[in-house]
């Protein structure tokens, strides 16, 4: 669902951006005096970024720096504004499920672009939280994360930004246990800031929706069509603790059976005990509906986050 504020927030994040092109460079506003940052010390990787632990105004805060690998000096300048059009997609956000910009660093790390700064979410990532509490986290409060980050999802999607590599190690768990939706965007970021503009080159396959690499089509963009079925795939890798189709190796072959409409099977309770849950009825239906084949035929995020919820 929505935020009320989201309407009002297009125009503003418009003409910020419009004023950043005439500049080509990042606000001055947007760079803060970090009390420190503890950069010997890597406390995680995601798919784009490195994370490290520091202080700011008292408070733990994650530096996330993007992995670029020796740019051309040419390049530099490119980097900086692929970037900066993420940032300023993402300053404005304000959403219960969506986790908030701090602002950038650029003193830490010389020789990357500047690190994004974030508060630091101690609970770490969702499908390493319901893991860690599979023998005491009840199914219903795992379909309440879900539904979590449907509704994140849901007001990216009104404030027109897509995701693009939605899955369990992109989703983060507040102090309080709700999910914080986290990474949008950083796979395009990261696609140009290695030079590239191929859609598999950041992701991963196990998540990506069949219109993505389908050779038959030209046009191979992330759309919000596609952060749908990511998001049926992200309820398959809660419930059963492992990533889409585990069995199958390497992650490109992964391609084979989605083009062929192939999906994984049904959660059940009948594997490992401390991983594997028995999908709900309205929860599977939900799925198989997100995953539909034709982009068109997927339920939009609204619909869906009513949906999970349903007995």
């Amino acid at each position: 669902m929505a935020s009320d504020d989201a309407p009002f927030l297009l125009p503003a994040r418009r003409l910020l951006k419009n004023l950043c092109a005439a500049t080509k460079d990042f606000p001055p506003t947007l760079f803060l005096e970090l009390d420190s940052v503890d950069t010997n010390r890597q406390i995680g990787r995601g798919g784009f970024a490195d994370i490290f632990l520091g202080r700011y105004k008292g408070q733990d805060i994650a530096l996330k720096r993007l992995q670029v690998y020796q740019p051309e000096p040419n390049e530099i300048l490119l980097n900086r504004q692929s970037l900066l059009q993420e940032v300023l997609t993402w300053v404005h956000l304000k959403h219960i499920y969506v986790l908030p910009f701090f602002g950038l660093d650029e003193k830490s790390f010389e020789g990357y672009p500047p690190c994004i700064v974030t508060p630091y979410m101690r609970n770490g990532t969702m499908n390493g939280f319901v893991k860690n509490r599979n023998g005491t986290l009840p199914d219903r409060r795992v379909d309440q994360l879900l539904f979590e980050t449907a509704q994140g999802l849901a007001y990216l999607h009104v404030q027109n930004i897509v995701h693009g590599d939605l899955r369990g190690g992109n989703v983060l768990i507040d102090d309080g246990e709700h999910a914080q939706l986290a990474d949008f965007g950083l796979a395009i970021v990261t696609d140009a800031t290695l030079g590239t503009t191929s859609t598999t080159q950041a992701g991963s396959f196990r998540w990506m929706a069949p219109e993505l690499y389908d050779p038959r089509l030209e046009s191979k963009k992330r759309t919000k069509a596609s952060d749908v079925y990511a998001f049926a795939c992200l309820c398959i890798e809660i419930y059963t603790g492992e990533q889409p189709f585990p069995s199958i190796q390497p992650d490109v072959a992964v391609l084979f059976q989605t083009l062929e409409q192939k999906r994984p099977p049904r959660p059940s309770n009948s594997g490992p005990p401390d991983r594997t849950r028995a999908m709900s009825d309205w929860l599977w239906a939900t799925v198989e509906a997100c995953w539909a084949h034709k982009p068109s035929d997927r339920p939009d995020m609204d619909q869906v986050s009513g949906l999970i919820m349903s007995p």
